[in-house]
């Protein structure tokens, strides 16, 4: 598949890491870069993601706190998150997931992962996780308000949105969020696409409740009667 789907439930704040974009990925040899997208299910109160450098942070700066062992938290933007929000992650960002936080997860399959920092954890034989600092340097897009200027008309409260609505398009995934349906619908389905049921549950040709998927193998049409209460998405 090109792309992978995860649901991520953080009892504490995950690595500080960043993923190749496309471009590093050509230059490196790689299959493809990994931008990712978050559909934010649950948080507790404060709760939520690091995500981008600060306006001003230099590379200069970040790489002397990185090889000091600094903690670099301080570094990035920290945004709140709740329910219904729907964030992307392109490549290229150093990001992550904070404690409290359930979500679901779509990105593009690639599984490379380079990790800046790691609070300081201890893996079972007591010594430090490992680090991919190098790696990490290359790979993160240091231009000041990246983050913001790639995402700030993408992020969307899906919470305010009902019927069938396209969320986000990628080269490599697309995906369509579904919500408030009070009648039985028919989908025209094609092989690799997916459904994912975020809430309440879908019956009729397949079966599924919330947290569950199913891939389809074959082309075909579909029926499904979702509850009332029902939430999922497509990934094509």
């Amino acid at each position: 598949l090109p792309y992978l789907v995860k649901f991520i439930d953080t009892s504490k704040d995950l690595s500080i890491q960043v993923h190749p974009d496309d471009e590093y990925a050509r230059e490196n040899n790689l299959s493809n870069g990994k931008t990712e997208c978050w559909l934010i299910r649950d948080s507790i109160p404060g709760a939520g993601v690091y995500l981008g450098l600060k306006s001003g942070v230099t590379k200069k700066e970040f790489t002397t706190a990185v090889n000091s062992g600094v903690s670099v938290d301080q570094f990035l933007n920290f945004y709140t998150v709740k329910a219904g929000d729907f964030i992307v992650v392109p490549g290229g960002t150093i990001h992550a997931i904070g404690a409290g936080v359930t979500l679901c997860e779509v990105q593009q399959s690639l599984g490379i992962t380079y990790r800046v920092w790691d609070w300081g954890r201890v893996d079972s034989h007591g010594d430090l996780r490992e680090l991919h600092i190098d790696e990490a340097l290359r790979c993160v897009n240091f231009q000041d308000h990246y983050y913001e200027n790639q995402v700030k008309h993408l992020n969307k409260d899906l919470s305010k949105l009902s019927g069938i609505n396209p969320v986000y398009r990628h080269k490599d995934f697309q995906i369509q969020y579904f919500s408030k349906l009070n009648k039985s619908i028919v989908l025209n389905l094609g092989p690799k696409e997916s459904i994912i049921v975020l809430q309440g549950k879908l019956t009729g040709d397949v079966e599924l409740s919330a947290y569950q998927a199913a891939i389809v193998l074959e082309e075909g049409v579909f029926e499904f009667q979702p509850s009332i209460d029902c939430e999922f998405v497509l990934v094509s």
